[in-house]
């Protein structure tokens, strides 16, 4: 699948790389499919590129590499709800912000 995108130009993505988000991400809810897009110079970071909107994307890192004992509790049931699958299917990932300046 090919994917238009303002900061990346058009990315060539396998289909079962996609990853979907039924309700979309909060204060985001149009942006319901995305892809990670990795870059050799961004360390720690990645990018996360929607698909049907070319001039957004997030960048994102793994709060783990933050904080050392990183770990979600209590979401099991809002998981199952979501339909996140075992635990080998998920990814854990934090917004970054940078304020100006």
């Amino acid at each position: 699948m090919k994917i238009a995108t303002t900061r990346f130009g058009v990315l060539e993505v396998p289909e079962q790389a996609l990853i979907t988000l039924p309700c979309g991400l909060i204060g985001f809810g149009h942006v319901t499919r995305l892809v990670i897009v990795d870059q050799e110079d961004a360390g720690w970071f990645r990018w996360w590129q929607a698909v049907a909107h070319p001039e957004t994307a997030f960048v994102t890192i793994d709060p783990s590499r933050l904080v050392e004992a990183y770990a979600l509790e209590g979401v099991d049931a809002d998981l199952r709800a979501l339909g996140a699958g075992d635990a080998s299917s998920r990814m854990v990932v934090s917004l970054v912000s940078l304020p100006h300046g």
